[in-house]
């Protein structure tokens, strides 16, 4: 079989913990929770060959929401100082 990458350069966002409270500001909240947000990611460097496989995770569909991603990588960006507005 043929081993297929994704190309170019890989910047992998990582859950790496939980805010205690979610976008809105509360504890717990329904709709936070269903869409995965709260979740704490750190931007890690990745090989193409890193990713010859799929996990399915529970949060998957969330995870890659284009709104999603795109505020993670803006909180990244703002993390190293950039300005994003």
């Amino acid at each position: 079989s043929i081993a297929l990458y994704p190309p170019g350069r890989i910047v992998h966002l990582v859950k790496t913990g939980q805010s205690k409270k979610c976008l809105h500001g509360v504890t717990g909240c329904i709709t936070c929770g269903l869409s995965n947000a709260g979740f704490e990611y750190t931007a890690i460097r990745k090989e193409n060959d890193d990713f010859n496989e799929i996990e399915i995770s529970p949060t998957l569909w969330t995870d890659h929401f284009p709104n999603r991603v795109c505020m993670e990588i803006e909180k990244v960006a703002q993390s190293f100082g950039i300005d994003t507005s």
